[in-house]
């Protein structure tokens, strides 16, 4: 009866040392699982503010695009501009601007 009573008392104390056992593993990976939301979290805000970023970087010349293309107006670059001209007369694109005040009076 003694002999019957320790080898209860042994197989109930396994039991709950295991038990204990998965429980402090299932604590770990929930943790690794929380820690790796919490970086996911992260991440994501950090995306979204380099992605504003590079929104905002990129507005001025696209929205300089879409305002000459809604305007109709004429931009031109260096390239187009004149190489050999020695005069000191303003840039063509001051001159046109110029010349569509002075048409609108």
């Amino acid at each position: 009866m003694f002999f019957r009573f320790i080898a209860t008392l042994a197989i109930l104390t396994g039991i709950s040392i295991y038990g204990m056992n998965l429980e402090k593993q299932n604590l770990k990976l929930k943790s690794i699982v929380s820690q790796q939301h919490y970086e996911l979290h992260n991440l994501e805000e950090q995306r979204s503010r380099l992605f504003l970023k590079t929104q905002q970087l990129g507005a001025p010349p696209r929205l300089i695009r879409d305002w000459n293309l809604k305007e109709n107006y004429l931009v031109r670059t260096k390239e187009q501009f004149p190489k050999d001209k020695s005069d000191n007369s303003p840039p063509p694109l001051l001159e046109w601007r110029l010349r569509r005040d002075a048409s609108t009076e």
